[in-house]
């Protein structure tokens, strides 16, 4: 069996702020193997003493419509840019173009890259950490018209002035996009 070492530190769950040992298994490997497509990305069972990990490879946006920018509130009720997992190792672009258009019906062109992002969290209902690697790019659409599909239990989401939007957005890795994001557009759209 083919392994990698890593330490993880784990920032909730059953040991808090403990650095974890992390093993990896060929996706042949392992029986709890989630269909993560052709990104590499596998799911890890617990096995013993070492914690697993579910890494994501991921694509979204920030998306401006003149002075406003697109977010979305999750069932959890935070305020989030829309994105979602790369299936079948389809084009990051494309999957970041496709997830704005699934979970609010925009519209909308990539005008930029704004680069890669990471977060950790613990999956409660998978009893496992998740590690999402995000590729982000800026865009932009010709109308502020969007719609929300009620089976994606998004509660609610919008155009929101900027400078709004960064206080809303939950997570300061999104205010900090948004805001580096903004800057670009703002230099593309006067040049």
């Amino acid at each position: 069996m083919t392994q990698m070492t890593a330490t993880y530190l784990q920032k909730s769950g059953a040991c808090p702020g403990r650095i974890m040992h992390l093993q990896y298994e060929p996706r042949q490997n392992v029986k709890s193997c989630c269909n993560m497509g052709k990104t590499g990305a596998v799911f890890f069972a617990q096995r013993g003493d070492v914690l697993v990990l579910l890494v994501r490879d991921c694509a979204g946006g920030v998306c401006f419509f003149q002075d406003k920018v697109f977010l979305l509130q999750n069932e959890k009720e935070e305020w989030v840019l829309p994105k979602g997992r790369i299936r079948d190792a389809a084009p990051a672009s494309e999957v970041a173009i496709e997830r704005l258009k699934v979970e609010g019906n925009v519209d909308a062109d990539i005008i930029l890259s704004a680069g890669e992002t990471s977060y950790e969290f613990y999956s409660q209902t998978r009893k496992t950490p998740v590690y999402n690697k995000i590729c982000s790019y800026i865009m932009k659409t010709d109308s502020d018209a969007f719609h929300l599909d009620p089976a994606l239990q998004f509660k609610d989401g919008g155009f929101f002035p900027v400078y709004e939007g960064m206080e809303m957005a939950t997570y300061s890795q999104d205010k900090g996009l948004i805001s580096y994001a903004y800057r670009k557009y703002l230099t593309l759209m006067n040049d």
